[in-house]
């Protein structure tokens, strides 16, 4: 059950994350902010705003309902690795390409160390791995 706890917190922040991602439209003014791009680049930002908030929900979603199976699994820590590593790789990329110039850059950084660690935690600690489906016999 212990390992399960940062799971749950991962899945949670993952499903804030998807909802502040909807609200960007409102949030940022994308109305009129995006109207500065060209209709391709237009299309592009919202659809990949989309992607990250559907990613996110889907994260946050096998994190609360498939927390043992995560836990239990070589399918499941590849997960919790994978997604682990997305997170690690937009806190790099934010710092990359826009720095840590104020708060809210500090922030999103923290969260997504935070998250990635939330996730490798239990496969760092775990060391119960059901047999995968594959050697199962048919």
């Amino acid at each position: 059950m212990k390992l399960k706890i940062p799971l749950y917190i991962a899945g949670v922040i993952n499903l804030l994350i998807a909802v502040f991602h909807l609200l960007f439209w409102h949030l940022f003014n994308w109305n009129a902010e995006l109207t500065r791009l060209s209709a391709i680049n237009q299309t592009i930002v919202q659809l990949l705003d989309l992607a990250v908030a559907y990613t996110a929900a889907l994260f946050g979603y096998i994190s609360l309902r498939h927390a043992t199976d995560l836990l239990h699994t070589k399918l499941g820590h590849t997960m919790l690795f994978l997604m682990g590593l997305f997170y690690l790789l937009r806190a790099v990329e934010g710092v990359i390409i826009d720095g840590l110039h104020n708060v809210p850059d500090i922030i999103i950084f923290l969260i997504g160390l935070g998250v990635a660690v939330l996730y490798w935690i239990p496969v760092w600690f775990s060391s119960k791995i059901e047999a995968s489906v594959s050697t199962r016999p048919v």
